[in-house]
């Protein structure tokens, strides 16, 4: 005779299912994964996400970082495997749901063309709104480092949308 499974307890919150975990931070997941794999394989993206999550939930520390930047580390590891499996790696285009404007497609159209590393930096500090700690653990990357792409890719972005017809 087995016992009854304990419900699944996360160290940053009460005894709770893992999809009350997960669920506020599907939406910045599936951005973000719009943004690495582009819109047709995003979902794929942020299932291969939450399945590492359930399996390694037991890893999150959250004296590290929120769930989110645990959450989003994983997705873009994902997305590394993905484009390694992908090669050559495909033109991305950014995707917009609804009525755009047009500033802020020059916006999307510009933090497009960043190197991979400032848009990731850019994407989990602006959309995911992560402190720079926690960008620097989400992407195993130094505190200054992050600050150093950040700065970097201001500049680029500053520059790119002044020359902007």
């Amino acid at each position: 005779m087995t016992r009854p499974e304990a419900p699944v307890s996360l160290p940053d919150r009460a005894p709770t299912t893992f999809d009350a975990w997960v669920a506020p931070h599907l939406a910045v997941l599936s951005a973000i994964a719009v943004r690495e794999v582009g819109e047709h394989d995003a979902d794929d993206l942020v299932q291969e996400t939450l399945l590492r999550g359930w399996q390694q939930q037991d890893k999150f520390d959250s004296a590290r970082g929120s769930s989110r930047a645990f959450l989003a580390s994983i997705l873009y590891d994902r997305a590394r495997r993905h484009r390694t499996r992908r090669r050559p790696d495909p033109e991305l285009e950014v995707t917009h749901v609804g009525p755009v404007d047009p500033e802020h497609l020059d916006l999307e159209r510009a933090v497009g063309t960043l190197p991979r590393r400032q848009r990731q930096v850019v994407t989990l500090h602006y959309m995911a709104g992560l402190p720079i700690a926690e960008i620097a653990v989400a992407l195993s990357i130094s505190v200054g480092s992050v600050k150093s792409h950040l700065f970097d890719a201001r500049t680029a972005l500053r520059t790119a949308l002044e020359e902007t017809p």
